[in-house]
């Protein structure tokens, strides 16, 4: 398979579950009952590392101000996250380029926080894992491959819950994931089968697995979103899981691998239950607007592929391969607004968000509920009426 056509796999079926899955995450609301308390931290990864890339949104002025920031990872020289942000919020990037996976080579992880620090938003990149017949678990650089025996969305977040916090976190309720999402999660589910199998009968035919044949069907698809005290805090995690069994067929063996990805995780922690509430809405407009980029996409493309092609030890490969990446000269084929166009697939009537055309062809969510949107340069004005418009704003118009 080119590298073209598999980069254009990775961003289209990325971009569709990062969408869904991120909506579907504030479709039911704010907290359920929680006391009050403490104050929330960051992740501790983001927290700890010295490789972080920090920048922050400056208040505009008062009201409803939004501003759109890209967040530049300087290991690879170019913006791998595009963050929506409210007034006075910060953003910070955390990335790691020698994950041991040749499916997610690179991991980025976004931390943003509220303007008084109560309120704390953690989105993950995407992670890959694979299921071994022989029940192998751990990093294996021969295949490069992180073994894992499989966890569906909701046992994901048990572990990263029990992991993260021990017993201190106490369910508090478990969200519905909507039909629709699930729906589309398949759809991305479906496409990794496809590459997967397109991949498989190119080495058949090419003669480069000899005799062996390789089939992938779709497994399982799930997504999950609960809601947790821990102590005084209030939490909310998410995220969205897709599963794909291999079965390779030997003259003498047959083998089956259970390959599975976590597109996206999110987690939205507050001090308690009164912040989490005063910032959900921040939450639902930052999620809903903000996505990695498709200079991302094609940092772990050329990552992963560097691997394949390096006849060397796979640690070196994947240091050297990060070491001289660089984005000048590339082209998405679809360009900065991969991540809209796919979110526009599906009814965001679902989430109660309307869909309006900034002045650059791209598209800004915000709550059916507002009735005026305007755009200055980055900045983006959410009103009511037409007469809120700040001098030097241009109104914007619904998309449909």
């Amino acid at each position: 398979m080119s590298r073209a056509k598999r980069r254009h796999i990775l961003e289209v079926a990325a971009c569709m579950v990062a969408a869904l899955m991120l909506a579907t995450a504030c479709s039911q609301g704010g907290a359920a009952s929680a006391p009050s308390g403490s104050e929330a931290e960051p992740s501790a990864s983001a927290a700890a590392s010295t490789e972080a890339a920090a920048d922050t949104a400056a208040p505009v002025v008062a009201g409803t101000y939004y501003t759109r920031m890209e967040l530049a990872d300087y290991q690879v020289n170019a913006p791998l996250f595009s963050a929506f942000l409210p007034e006075g919020w910060t953003a910070q990037l955390y990335s790691k380029w020698d994950v041991v996976s040749v499916g997610a080579p690179g991991f980025v992880e976004v931390t943003l926080a509220s303007p008084d620090g109560t309120a704390v938003i953690t989105i993950d990149s995407c992670q890959a894992f694979t299921q071994a017949p022989s029940g192998f678990v751990g990093e294996d650089y021969a295949t490069y491959s992180t073994y894992m025996n499989y966890l569906d969305a909701g046992a994901f977040i048990d572990t990263y819950m029990a992991q993260a916090y021990g017993g201190q976190a106490q369910l508090v309720r478990e969200l519905s994931p909507d039909a629709d999402a699930i729906a589309q999660l398949r759809q991305y589910n479906d496409l990794l089968v496809a590459a997967a199998n397109q991949a498989g009968a190119e080495m058949t035919a090419g003669g480069t697995i000899g005799n062996t044949s390789s089939v992938t069907e779709a497994y399982d698809a799930t997504i999950c979103t609960r809601q947790y005290r821990i102590g005084s805090q209030y939490m909310e995690a998410s995220c969205a899981d897709a599963a794909q069994l291999q079965t390779i067929t030997g003259p003498a063996l047959t083998e089956q691998y259970l390959h599975w990805r976590v597109p996206y995780s999110i987690t939205y922690i507050a001090s308690d239950e009164q912040a989490f509430d005063a910032y959900y809405d921040d939450y639902c407009m930052i999620i809903a607007n903000s996505y990695f980029t498709p200079q991302y996409y094609a940092a772990e493309d050329y990552v992963a592929s560097s691997i394949t092609a390096a006849a060397m030890d796979a640690k070196a490969a994947a240091s050297s391969a990060t070491g001289s990446f660089s984005t000048s000269g590339y082209t998405s084929e679809y360009g900065d607004s991969a991540n809209e166009k796919i979110i526009n697939m599906w009814d965001d009537v679902i989430n109660e968000v309307d869909s309006y055309q900034t002045l650059d062809g791209g598209t800004v969510k915000v709550s059916m509920y507002d009735d005026v949107v305007a755009q200055s340069g980055n900045e983006i004005f959410v009103g009511s009426a037409t007469s809120d418009i700040p001098s030097g704003f241009t109104e914007l118009q619904r998309s449909y």
